[in-house]
C-alpha cells in the first residue's frame, strides 16, 4: 500500500477514496487489479480499504458514511456513537448514524440513518480517528429518540463509568428544552443513577418505578455485627427487602469463580436472612418474560416483613 494512502487510512479511520488512490498514482486498472486480487476491498462506492489493517466491519461503515458526506461536517451520533464509545445498548444498530447540521442540503444518506441538528465543537471526540459525538451528548440524544428503558440503559451507564455528570448531561440537554420530545428527555436525566451497574440493573430498576414499588438504594453495604457481609444490588431498608440481579454467568462451569462462589453466595444469603432481611433474586428471564410476576414476588417479601415487623 502506498505510504500516501496508509497515512489517510489512519486519519480517516481505515478508509480512503478513489481519488486520494489516483492522486497517490494508481490507475484505475490498478485500482480493479487489487480489487480482483481482494488487496483492498470496497466498503461502499468510491470508498476502500486494506483488509491488512484489520478494522472492525462496523467502524469501516461508519468511516465510509463520515468520508462519504465529508463536506457537511458530519459526526457519528446515537446509537452509532453508543456503539463506537462502547456503551450498552438494548437493541444495537446495523447501520451507521449521523448527524449534520441543520442548514446542510443533505437529505438522505444510502445506508446510513441521517440526523440533522447542532453538534457542538465541545459534543463531539475523535474514536478511532473517527468524529464521534460525546458520551453526554450521546445519552442526550439517545433519551429523545429511544423508548424510556432503552434510553436508561445508556444514561446510567455513562454516570456509572464517569463519562459524565448529571451537569455534563443537563448543559448538553440544554439546546433541547422546549423542543420535541424534551419531556421524554427530561424524565430519563432525571431517572438515571451512576449506581446502577448493568443492563439487567437498569431495566430491573425501570420494571421497578413503571409498578409502582418505592426506588431502592443501589449498591448498599449491608453490615452484620460490624462486619460487612454483603454489597447488594437492591436494597428497601424500609421493608428489610434485597433484590439481586443475577445474570448466573458467575455460576458457570469454567468461569473464574465456579461452584465455590455459588457455595459463598448460599453462605452470604444466609447471613442476610438470619438479620432479618427478605432476599429476592430475579434473572434475565424473569425480568424480561414475568415482569409482573417478578414485581408480586418483590410485593409477597414486603408484605412478609410488614406481617413480621408488626408480630415483633
Amino acid at each position: 500500500m502506498h505510504p500516501d494512502l496508509h497515512a489517510a487510512g489512519l486519519t480517516q479511520g481505515g478508509v480512503f477514496t478513489t481519488r486520494q488512490a489516483q492522486a497517490a498514482g494508481y490507475t484505475p486498472d490498478e485500482l480493479r487489479a487489487l480489487l480482483r486480487n481482494q488487496r483492498i476491498v470496497r466498503v461502499r462506492r468510491g470508498i476502500y480499504t486494506d483488509p491488512s489493517w484489520h478494522h472492525p466491519a462496523y467502524e469501516l461503515a461508519t468511516a465510509a458514511v463520515l468520508l462519504a458526506c465529508v463536506k457537511s461536517r458530519p459526526v457519528a451520533s446515537h446509537r452509532c456513537a453508543a456503539r463506537l464509545l462502547g456503551l450498552p445498548l438494548v437493541d444495537p444498530p446495523d447501520l451507521p448514524e449521523i448527524t449534520v447540521p441543520e442548514a446542510s442540503p443533505l437529505t438522505t444518506v444510502r445506508r446510513a440513518h441521517l440526523h440533522h441538528g447542532r453538534v457542538a465543537k465541545d459534543e463531539w471526540q475523535d474514536v478511532h480517528a473517527l468524529r464521534v459525538t460525546t458520551a453526554a451528548r450521546t445519552a442526550v440524544d439517545l433519551a429523545r429518540t429511544l423508548d424510556f428503558p432503552a434510553a436508561v440503559v445508556v444514561a446510567d451507564a455513562v454516570l456509572h463509568r464517569n463519562l459524565a455528570t448529571p451537569h455534563d448531561l443537563g448543559r448538553a440537554a440544554g439546546q433541547f428544552r422546549g423542543r420535541p420530545r424534551s419531556a421524554a428527555l427530561a424524565r430519563v436525566l432525571a431517572f438515571a443513577d451512576a449506581g446502577s451497574e448493568s443492563v439487567g440493573e437498569s431495566l430491573a430498576r425501570v420494571l421497578f418505578a413503571e409498578h409502582g414499588l418505592p426506588a431502592p438504594t443501589l449498591g448498599q453495604r449491608i453490615t452484620v455485627d460490624g462486619e460487612v457481609v454483603a454489597r447488594v444490588d437492591f436494597l428497601w431498608e424500609e421493608h428489610r427487602t434485597i433484590v439481586e440481579f443475577d445474570g448466573r454467568l458467575k455460576y458457570e462451569p469454567g468461569s473464574d469463580r465456579g461452584a465455590d462462589a455459588l457455595w459463598q453466595e448460599k453462605l452470604r444469603e444466609e447471613r442476610l436472612r438470619e438479620a432479618g432481611y427478605e432476599v429476592v433474586r430475579i434473572t434475565w428471564a424473569q425480568l424480561m418474560n414475568e415482569p409482573e410476576r417478578t414485581v408480586a414476588r418483590i410485593r409477597a417479601a414486603f408484605a412478609r416483613q410488614s406481617t413480621q415487623l408488626i408480630g415483633s
